[in-house]
């Protein structure tokens, strides 16, 4: 133990004595112990034939701390240690006369502690009968503080005994005892579980260690119980309505058992029930999919619930083409009734009972393709949209989209368009078809309902002015027909002719559409067509597609005012259709 050492003055005395004692300054519990963790003070009395010294303070198994005022005091936290002594000392040193230093002064006291300390033999397991509910009672082997009880030690000291119980069980008294038994008793039925009991000291030495546990297994059945269908069922499908039997079980046999419960969704329907086992009907609906959980009660009050049981559920799945170019059969899953089959546009795509579609003309369109069955009380449709005849493809954007229209720069590449097809693996082509320097073609496949951006180079073209790009898209139904699109052609400082004019744009009231013959004073054709066509439309359509405006004629029919003044804010699409071959425009009405 390292020692402490205060000079905080001198101790003059002048009496012929040299004997010294120490005396503990703080009451203890029991006569010559202390209590390990606390601060305990002690004072040395003042020896006589000393003069002038100073004191040092140690101590065996304790931490000492002088008084800081009064050197003749000083405090120890005596370590807790079963069995152990602690001795605290005082030396007098640096007297005036040499020949005293070194007297010193000592006390000695046990340390009261039970800490780890251990058990003598004991009964350390007890057999119990799940089902009873009748009382255990339970001994361990008395025990002592070491260091008391002997010749010349302090009176013999036995700890308390400090009890937990296990969940399921309970006492009538305390759990902290000065009795080395205790009677405990089930709260329902008797479970297993571990009953530990610790010597403690509380009573007179708060802070200190608990002794090592005792433990005592009370042994007996513990029961688990799962659940389960029966034998070969693998899960509901829809309408199948057969009733299914579940059975709870038990690990172990016991006599006890008052009662099952079963819980299960709302949509299976009671059939019967008997011991462990009940017999349900499912709706052959998804509802079917939910938790059924069993619960066992014993007459000794217990109750012990399965963990929750899923009934597997196969939905029914509508299987059959993503295109059809002529006919395509389709098939229901996981349903053993036969279906009502529809369409949702007859006059595109026809649907015989047993599932066979066919193509009706030469529809070319998005369908969706249903099949409704009845699991009685409940309708249960499901559907696949799929695509029929060839493809449709769109403009998107051409390199820069603006109200006033689509046009490029004269850059050496960097262009670029938008297409969005809506048929599964389509392929497309695209051309500039009346500027013979440059042949723009990309055959590449692009997926249901997709979009995709492609960039294209071109060389510089003589003048500027109004052109056609032209698309077309072929899938395995075959190719639809070229589609024109109206874009300018700019050298970035201001726009040329075109083919047709159209103004204003945005319009509020009247839009006027007029032709165009000349573009640097050359006449320009549309596919080898002269601008002077037998019949003209003009067609427009909202957002959504919808037609709103249609006007047919001849080259009379320019130009041509178009009342806008009833439409509604937004962007609509104008279609112009030259002997059959199209190009666009897109229009912002804002009044």
């Amino acid at each position: 133990m390292k020692k402490f050492i205060l000079l905080v003055g001198l101790l003059s005395a002048s009496l012929v004595s040299h004997s010294q004692s120490i005396t503990k300054t703080t009451s203890s519990g029991v006569s010559g112990t202390v209590c390990p963790g606390s601060t305990t003070w002690y004072e040395v009395s003042a020896p006589g034939g000393l003069t002038n010294c100073d004191i040092v303070w140690s101590a065996t198994n304790g931490q000492v701390t002088p008084d800081a005022n009064d050197q003749r005091k000083a405090s120890v936290v005596w370590v807790d240690t079963p069995g152990a002594s602690g001795t605290v000392t005082a030396t007098f040193v640096n007297c005036n006369n040499e020949g005293n230093n070194g007297t010193t002064a000592t006390k000695s006291e046990l340390i009261l502690s039970v800490k780890n300390q251990s058990w003598g033999s004991y009964g350390n397991s007890i057999n119990i009968d799940y089902c009873t509910t009748e009382n255990v009672y339970i001994t361990v082997p008395r025990m002592f503080v070491q260091g008391t009880g002997g010749f010349g030690q302090p009176a013999s000291q036995e700890v308390k005994y400090a009890w937990t119980l296990p969940p399921g069980w309970t006492t009538n008294g305390s759990l902290n005892t000065s009795a080395n038994f205790i009677t405990i008793s089930p709260t329902k039925c008797a479970v297993p579980g571990i009953v530990k009991v610790e010597g403690v000291i509380i009573d007179r030495c708060g802070s200190a260690g608990l002794s090592a546990p005792a433990t005592i297994s009370l042994n007996g059945a513990n029961p688990v119980v799962t659940m389960g269908p029966q034998v070969g069922y693998t899960g509901g499908s829809a309408c199948n309505t057969t009733p299914v039997t579940f059975y709870a079980t038990l690990n172990v046999a016991l006599g006890c058992i008052s009662s099952y419960n079963w819980t299960y969704p709302p949509s299976w329907t009671f059939v019967s029930q008997n011991n462990n086992s009940i017999t349900l009907q499912p709706s052959g609906t998804q509802a079917d999919a939910n938790a059924i959980k069993a619960t066992v009660n014993f007459g000794c009050g217990s109750s012990i619930s399965s963990g929750s049981y899923i009934p597997p559920f196969a939905a029914p799945e509508l299987s059959g083409p993503d295109l059809i170019c002529t006919a395509g059969s389709f098939t229901i899953n996981n349903t053993g009734v036969t279906p009502t089959w529809s369409t949702s546009y007859p006059n595109g795509l026809s649907i015989t009972n047993s599932g066979v579609a066919s193509r009706v003309g030469n529809f070319n369109g998005s369908v969706t393709v249903t099949a409704q069955f009845i699991c009685s009380p409940n309708s249960v449709t499901v559907e696949k949209t799929i695509w029929v005849g060839k493809p449709e493809i769109e403009m998107i954007s051409f390199s820069n989209s603006v109200d006033e229209g689509w046009y490029f720069c004269s850059s050496a590449s960097g262009n670029t368009f938008v297409l969005d097809t809506k048929t599964p693996s389509a392929n497309f082509q695209a051309r500039m078809l009346n500027w013979p320097s440059l042949t723009v073609a990309y055959t590449s496949p692009i997926n249901y309902y997709d979009s995709g951006a492609y960039e294209w180079n071109y060389v510089p073209i003589p003048n500027n002015g109004y052109y056609v790009f032209e698309m077309k898209g072929s899938n395995v139904c075959g190719p639809t027909d070229w589609i024109g699109f109206e874009v300018e052609y700019i050298d970035c400082s201001g726009f040329g002719e075109g083919l047709f004019s159209v103004y204003p744009n945005p319009v509020e009231s009247s839009l006027t559409i007029e032709k165009v013959h000349q573009n640097d004073g050359k006449e320009l054709s549309y596919e080898n067509v002269k601008l002077h066509p037998k019949s003209i439309t003009i067609e427009l359509f909202d957002k959504d597609g919808n037609l709103v405006l249609s006007k047919l004629g001849d080259e009379s029919l320019l130009p041509f005012q178009a009342n806008t003044s009833d439409l509604q804010n937004g962007f609509y699409t104008l279609a112009l259709t030259i002997n059959g071959r199209k190009v666009f425009r897109r229009i912002r009405v804002a009044h």
